[in-house]
């Protein structure tokens, strides 16, 4: 059987797909995936071959990590962790050099390594907010507010302009 169209999938698709002996061809027309909302600590390792997806949604659960084979998913336009207990986003995101949306808010994540910071900046939606992002936006210093101030329509860090502009009249008035 020949599949020549996207196919959009929930986690029990996911299942079927596994029992069913993770067939190559199916595999091939996995356009999105949602698994939110699925009390999840771990995400199911048979997703990382789906190598073709362009939405993976994983929030809504208990993630604790994303696995580096996050890498994997080389065509990944858009990737939803919100709303799980991350305490920080692999440094193999950065490697997914499709990526247009990230969307991590409502976790525990309190850092960001330069890798990462670089990959914010070519996204064209971050959303962090109702995470602790102060150390990751201070420590951008000069480099981060230029590039707030030419896509702070891009990014939201749960905090607004007006507060940023605070934070930063005191760090720099030190």
């Amino acid at each position: 059987m020949v599949y020549n169209h996207k196919m959009d999938w929930y986690y029990d698709d996911l299942v079927d797909w596994i029992q069913n002996g993770c067939n190559e061809e199916i595999k091939q027309q996995v356009h999105t995936l949602n698994i939110s909302k699925g009390n999840f600590s771990q995400i199911p390792p048979e997703v990382f071959l789906l190598t073709n997806l362009f939405e993976l949604d994983c929030s809504v659960n208990n993630l604790t990590e994303i696995p580096i084979e996050i890498e994997h998913l080389k065509n990944l336009e858009i990737f939803k962790c919100d709303h799980n207990r991350l305490e920080k986003l692999p440094d193999e995101l950065a490697k997914l050099t499709k990526l247009k949306t990230l969307i991590c808010a409502s976790n525990q994540i309190s850092g960001i390594s330069e890798q990462l910071k670089k990959l914010t900046f070519k996204l064209n939606y971050f959303d962090g907010i109702d995470n602790n992002f102060f150390s990751f936006l201070l420590s951008s210093k000069f480099s981060f507010f230029n590039g707030f101030l030419n896509m702070s329509h891009r990014f939201s860090f749960g905090f607004s302009f007006q507060t940023f502009n605070k934070l930063l009249f005191s760090f720099f008035s030190r």
